[in-house]
């Protein structure tokens, strides 16, 4: 499970150490998803693990979101070129964007059509 703490609820749990903002994570989860039942998260929580992309060299903590008048862009930036060239990554993802699961989602899309066309090509 991923989650990215926006607001007060980063400010709080960023700069503890990394176990007290999984801690903090698990409680998090329990008050969602408790319904009732006490420490849910807690009871199935195995182990998790913390990366502050504000700290990664490569990461610019953006991600695509959609304009005014931007219907139907993903799926013309998402088309191959000449059958040869294939993008991929969270904004060329129709469905859903703004996360890793659009990003390999749409990467697994893109293999399937690069493996499809190559597949055609040898008969």
């Amino acid at each position: 499970m991923k989650d990215y703490w926006p607001g007060q609820g980063l400010l709080r749990a960023h700069p503890q150490p990394r176990p007290t903002v999984i801690r903090l994570f698990v409680e998090y989860l329990d008050l969602i998803f408790g319904e009732g039942r006490a420490q849910v998260a807690s009871q199935a929580f195995h182990r998790g693990m913390v990366h502050s992309w504000d700290k990664h060299p490569g990461a610019r903590g953006c991600y695509a979101y959609p304009a005014i008048d931007s219907t139907g862009c993903r799926e013309e930036l998402g088309r191959p070129v000449a059958g040869r060239l294939y993008f991929a990554g969270e904004a060329y993802n129709a469905r859903s964007s703004g996360n890793v699961h659009s990003a390999m989602e749409s990467g697994l899309a893109a293999a399937q059509y690069i493996v499809a066309a190559s597949s055609m090509s040898r008969l």
